[in-house]
Order: C-alpha cells, then structure tokens, then sequence
C-alpha cells in the first residue's frame, strides 16, 4: 500500500521575506497566512504584505526579488525567511 503524498511544507503566518544579498538583507514582506512555497510564488491574492511603505506591493507578474537591489528570494524551491535563511 502506497503511503500518502506529502503536503508541502507552509510558511507559517507573520514569516518575513528578507533579501539574501549580503550587501542588502532588507526585511521586505510579511506573510498574511500560511502558505506553501508555490503559493506565495504563484499567488493570485495578497499574500505578501510590504514591511513598511518604502516597499512596493508584491506583483504576481514580476519574479518573486528583492525590489531594492533585484536578487532572487527563492532558491531550489525555498524561500529566504529573516529568521532562518533559506527554508
């Protein structure tokens, strides 16, 4: 008998998105939900919400980067979480 399929793992809601680059590392959007990677990737609603006004609104449209300096917040199906890195 087949076991069953693994749920993707979610992101807890209130997980920050933060950039990855060293040189930035801006905390950028907070998680209104849980939600699995492919969620916040390919959202249809407002999961991302910008830390502060300095921030732009997450665009579906755009890859998932820091708006700031442009590198990547996701990596081998991770995103890039304040507080622990790549998750």
């Amino acid at each position: 008998m087949d076991s069953p399929a693994a749920l993707p793992e979610q992101y807890p809601q209130g997980t920050i998105l933060s950039c990855p680059s060293a040189s930035c590392g801006v905390r950028l959007y907070r998680l209104c939900e849980a939600a699995s990677f492919v969620e916040v990737v390919l959202q249809d609603k407002k999961l991302l919400v910008p830390i502060n006004a300095a921030i732009p609104a997450r665009s579906v449209w755009e890859a998932l980067a820091c708006p700031l300096c442009g590198t990547a917040l996701t990596q081998d199906g991770r995103l890039h979480t304040a507080s622990h890195g790549w998750r």
